[in-house]
């Protein structure tokens, strides 16, 4: 994995605590972490090193969660030049957009983000990678 991925990865293990809430925009946002990435960036770390860098993502946000039923999902929010990760409780049914979404296998959201291209703008509908976190 490329080590600007691997470094995001330990702060993110340090840094995060997942956390429930009544309400679904308080929770997701609560738990929503941000990475920015640029062109250069991209084509330096690769899908590969991405793919395995989400995935990594997915199973910290999992042992964070407190046996909570939760769904990790990822986005690109091209706009503001960022990959984003976040969860909210299965509760809910849904995930907290006010668009329409695309739900995407984990090489297309790399593609996703590596093309700058979240599908929005596009296709009408944004791309999303979500998995049911495992509870432990």
């Amino acid at each position: 994995m490329h080590h600007q991925l691997n470094q995001w990865l330990k702060e993110l293990d340090e840094e995060v605590t997942v956390v429930s809430s009544n309400d679904i925009n308080e929770e997701a946002s609560a738990n929503m972490i941000s990475f920015g990435c640029s062109e250069d960036s991209l084509k330096e770390w690769g899908k590969e090193s991405l793919c395995e860098s989400l995935e990594a993502c997915s199973e910290i946000y999992s042992r964070k969660s407190n046996n909570l039923q939760m769904i990790f999902y990822v986005w690109l929010d091209e706009m503001a030049g960022q990959f984003r990760t976040s969860a909210v409780s299965e509760q809910y049914r849904k995930l907290p957009f006010g668009c329409t979404l695309s739900s995407v296998s984990l090489s297309a959201v790399a593609d996703s983000i590596l093309n700058l291209d979240s599908g929005q703008y596009t296709n009408g509908s944004l791309n999303i990678w979500q998995k049911n976190l495992k509870l432990v």
